[in-house]
């Protein structure tokens, strides 16, 4: 009986295919460092049980985009908005919050895959962009160019725990794929699946658009991992 801890908290360890596997998330805003990682067998209070690795963590730098300013709708920065928008924002982000909240557990057969057929990405994880002339968020995943209506697939076996239109992030799909690993796809023309649907790894669930904050048709993929922010970039390379 294995447990294994990073950061001395207790990851869940799932048997996939005959090998033991967890995930572990490390923040894009984490500093260079070493963490601890930690497996035991059997008993995990005797030291003998036990055996330590320092895991070496190395701060990227992420690009910095001075030189281009992209000008967004007025209403998604307007410094005072109608009580209707600010009841719907404030609505959007609770189903956020319930959504990201779910447990499930691991339902991965294999390795993750690509969103979209053609795969040319026009915006990579964690850019800071110049919005209106100000220095903005870092972009927490990856935009894909693709024309409105090119299909999008599930990247993993799941269930949709939230597609529906929102303000900012546009028609706007969640999956949970258990152990706390999610999907989201944001700024579609339309979903195809619903709330409570499960898909598989490659299913057809929506098309590219560029409804909410968007200034062009994309599909914006994010991931979190235990409510962190990943690159879904790194999740596909992964090799399980």
């Amino acid at each position: 009986d294995f447990k294994i801890y990073w950061k001395n908290e207790e990851f869940p360890l799932y048997n996939l295919q005959g090998k033991y596997v967890s995930f572990f998330p490390i923040s894009p805003e984490e500093k260079s460092g070493s963490i601890l990682l930690e497996i035991s067998q059997g008993n995990w209070y005797s030291k003998s049980n036990r055996k330590k690795f320092e895991i070496e963590i190395f701060s990227p730098k992420f690009i910095v985009q001075e030189k281009q300013s992209i000008k967004l709708p007025e209403k998604y920065v307007a410094k005072t908005l109608p009580k209707s928008v600010l009841e719907f924002i404030k609505e959007c982000e609770k189903l956020k919050s319930v959504a990201f909240k779910s447990e499930s557990n691991l339902m991965l057969d294999d390795d993750f895959t690509f969103p979209v057929r053609e795969k040319q990405v026009s915006s990579p994880f964690y850019i800071q962009r110049i919005y209106n002339k100000k220095k903005g968020r870092p972009h927490g995943g990856v935009d894909f160019r693709g024309k409105p209506g090119v299909h999008i697939f599930a990247i993993q076996n799941g269930k949709v725990v939230l597609s529906r239109p929102m303000y900012f992030e546009g028609i706007f799909t969640v999956i949970d794929h258990g152990a706390k690993i999610f999907s989201f796809y944001m700024h579609q023309s339309e979903t195809l699946v619903k709330e409570g649907d499960y898909v598989k790894k490659g299913a057809l669930i929506g098309k590219i658009g560029s409804t909410g904050m968007s200034t062009g048709p994309h599909l914006h993929l994010g991931m979190k991992v235990k409510g962190t922010l990943i690159d879904p970039l790194s999740a596909i390379a992964l090799k399980i």
